[in-house]
């Protein structure tokens, strides 16, 4: 996979690393970013700003970052601001992550009816804001710091099997522990 960190990204309109995705975002780390809009009304995610058409984000992490909009009114997002057609956002992380606007989902907040949002983790207190409509699969909202260590999330990330080919990884014994499930074997 691939990592973004301690960046700043600032400014008037829509904004992520991607404002508007309608392709695909599949193994990304976004770590000690901050994510800033300043006009009202306007979206603001972790990873992308709006997913349209058939746009899927997977197996991605978003931690340690602060996502905001200058106390205006608006709409932020750990992975994605808003998700409209047919988007996805699957077995994804967010962790440690301040949202500020009118409206937050620690893991999307704005959604259509026909979006996904399956097998994400998040310790925030809610997965998409109170006025979404996605279809929510396997999610888990304010997950503690022992499932976190003990491997049960990166199970669960990994569809609950021992997969084949697993996308995320977690030493849980030895001499080099992971409190958290990492995108990389070679951790």
């Amino acid at each position: 996979g691939h990592a973004i960190r301690n960046g700043n990204i600032q400014t008037e309109g829509v904004v992520g690393i991607f404002s508007v995705l309608s392709g695909t975002v599949t193994r990304l780390c976004v770590e000690k970013t901050t994510v800033k809009y300043k006009n009202e009304g306007m979206r603001a995610g972790g990873i992308a700003a709006r997913i349209t058409g058939e746009g899927e984000i997977s197996n991605c992490i978003v931690k340690d970052c602060k996502i905001e909009n200058n106390g205006l009114s608006g709409v932020v997002g750990g992975i994605a601001a808003a998700m409209f057609d047919q988007g996805v956002i699957k077995n994804c992380l967010v962790l440690n992550t301040s949202l500020s606007a009118s409206r937050t989902g620690s893991i999307c907040s704005d959604t259509k009816s026909g979006n996904v949002i399956s097998r994400c983790y998040t310790d925030g207190d809610h997965i998409t804001s109170s006025d979404s409509y996605a279809d929510v699969q396997n999610s888990l909202p304010k997950v503690s710091t022992e499932s976190l260590k003990s491997g049960e999330i990166c199970h669960k990330l990994n569809g609950g099997i021992n997969h084949p080919d697993p996308k995320w990884f977690q030493n849980i014994s030895g001499s080099k522990l992971d409190n958290i499930p990492v995108l990389s074997e070679e951790h």
